[in-house]
């Protein structure tokens, strides 16, 4: 006999297409967050008052109030050299990346995507990278938000998708641990994929691609791969930087 659990579970699955056309129909001409009538999924106003990433270390982004290299970069500087990210991960850009993370039908993430193309705009690169999912949390997840964010910026600037990273690793779930905690669980977690190592990485500048960078510990094994196989620079560009972490 089937257990309710597994009866709601079926029935999530069920609804969930529908849900998804719902909320797409929802919101059209009207701002996600205040609702007003708006020909943007998210209006003006609304736009205006999500958190910016102003003032930060120049090498990883972390918010500052002084622009200055942080202790962590002097200490230990991470392989990449650079992190392009225009918004904070608080208050409404959280939700709306938590949002986009779950359905790649989600509304509302494309002002935040639109934003960081603008900003990698006064960039050259050799090549787009996305960071991967190891394949159990891919299916997992059912979706690959970190490169589809990744199609949508090769497409805006004509730079080549280059998928030469394989996430050897399953790492176990990061959130509740520190920036040293997070180093160790990922080391040696990224390998390059010789299949699709077409164009040898030698000298190229690569852009990273992430969702959020939480304490760069991800990017910086993803971009010390990268560098063992030849890259000359790493620039990191995400969505959203979290405030600092111990």
């Amino acid at each position: 006999m089937r257990t309710l659990k597994s009866i709601f579970s079926s029935l999530s699955k069920a609804l969930k297409p529908l849900y998804k056309s719902l909320s797409n129909d929802l919101f059209t001409n009207q701002c996600l967050f205040c609702l007003e009538p708006s020909t943007q999924t998210i209006c003006q106003l609304c736009t205006g008052v999500l958190p910016r990433l102003n003032t930060q270390c120049p090498r990883c982004a972390e918010p500052n109030s002084h622009s200055e290299m942080c202790g962590h970069c002097i200490k230990h500087p991470p392989a990449f050299d650079k992190v392009i990210c225009p918004f904070i991960y608080s208050d409404g850009v959280t939700s709306l990346i938590s949002t986009y993370k779950r359905s790649a039908h989600a509304k509302g993430c494309e002002y935040l995507i639109n934003t960081l193309i603008m900003a990698a705009t006064d960039y050259d690169f050799d090549s787009v990278v996305p960071v991967p999912y190891h394949w159990k949390r891919l299916l997992q997840r059912g979706h690959n938000p970190v490169r589809e964010l990744a199609i949508h910026i090769s497409h805006a600037h004509s730079i080549t998708i280059n998928d030469i990273l394989i996430r050897q690793q399953s790492s176990s779930n990061q959130k509740q641990l520190n920036r040293q905690q997070r180093l160790s669980n990922l080391h040696g977690a990224f390998t390059i994929n010789q299949k699709a190592n077409k164009t040898p990485l030698t000298n190229q500048n690569i852009l990273l691609i992430d969702d959020v960078l939480t304490t760069g510990a991800t990017c910086h094994s993803a971009a010390l791969t990268l560098k063992q196989a030849g890259a000359k620079s790493v620039t990191v560009a995400c969505l959203a930087r979290t405030p600092a972490h111990n």
